[in-house]
């Protein structure tokens, strides 16, 4: 269980929002706002409305673990930000 609450999902009537945060600032098409909170907290916001938006998201599984161990176990206060993904 992380120690920080680093990620959420919103149920909405024909879509879920998603929030994944991370220690850097990931560019991507299908994000739709990203809220700073100071230089390790960089809160992403997406919108899923069909199963073909996640499986456009390859990456997805591989941000929710960066968020979990940089954010939510607080991984990047012992030893810096992860590297970014390829």
């Amino acid at each position: 269980m992380g120690r920080v609450r680093f990620a959420g999902a919103t149920v909405l009537r024909d879509r879920v929002r998603l929030n994944v945060a991370l220690t850097r600032k990931l560019e991507a098409p299908w994000i739709e706002r990203i809220e700073s909170y100071g230089p390790r907290w960089n809160a992403h916001r997406f919108i899923v409305r069909t199963t073909a938006d996640v499986d456009a998201i390859a990456e997805l599984p591989a941000i929710v673990c960066e968020g979990y161990r940089d954010l939510g176990m607080q991984g990047s206060l012992r030893g810096g930000p992860s590297t970014a993904l390829p």
